[in-house]
């Protein structure tokens, strides 16, 4: 490891060939080999990672699936309806069953696919106030789908209707809580667990 006040100089003698390779020049270079920075400690933000990505993805998912099925439940204390998507996800999966199972199985496999496919395509730098903003906006996309689209068709005889307000309001505005609620942990979770030793220790060559 080179310390900070190093300054070396490396003499090269190399050819530098044109594109066309029709004419080279043959001669010293001289480079300048000196650290750039060298900071101990936790990486910055952009450089927020761990030694055991997938195990944290995979933690953080679990984590969110299960605290946004129960928290669904919560909902009538602050006036809005419950939101249990365990039934209704559970029933679609194994009828029989209608458990919590199907849908911690569902939002678990999700939540990998927004970290390692979404997420990456979502055009925001990658720290952790980003990640939350990414991770609320696609909780209304997933909303959106699931008033509009996903109730209505899988549940006909529930006549939910237009964007599923024959539902009631209290179930529109709980569905928008349930997806914020979920990816609101899905990214903090992400974000916080486990150690973050990427160290920023760079060496730059510049040529003389």
């Amino acid at each position: 490891m080179l310390p900070a006040c190093a300054n070396i100089r490396v003499l090269l003698d190399i050819q530098v060939f044109s594109p066309d390779r029709e004419r080279h020049q043959k001669g010293p270079v001289m480079l300048d080999a000196q650290p750039v920075t060298e900071v101990g400690g936790t990486a910055s933000d952009s450089q927020d990672g761990s030694r055991q990505p997938l195990g944290h993805a995979m933690l953080s998912a679990f984590i969110a699936i299960q605290f946004a099925l129960i928290s669904g439940f919560w909902y009538q204390m602050i006036g809005l309806g419950k939101i249990d998507w365990s039934r209704f996800s559970g029933y679609l999966i194994a009828p029989k069953a209608a458990d919590v199972t199907a849908s911690s199985v569902n939002g678990f496999i999700f939540g990998l696919v927004f970290v390692y496919l979404i997420r990456p395509l979502i055009p925001l730098p990658s720290n952790r106030i980003a990640n939350f903003f990414a991770g609320q906006a696609m909780g209304v996309v997933l909303s959106v789908i699931a008033l509009a689209w996903w109730t209505p068709a899988n549940f006909p005889a529930f006549n939910p209707g237009a964007f599923s307000t024959n539902l009631g309001y209290k179930i529109v505005v709980g569905t928008f809580v349930w997806h914020a609620a979920y990816f609101l942990n899905l990214t903090s979770f992400l974000d916080v667990l486990g150690p973050h030793p990427w160290l920023t220790r760079r060496i730059g060559l510049r040529q003389r």
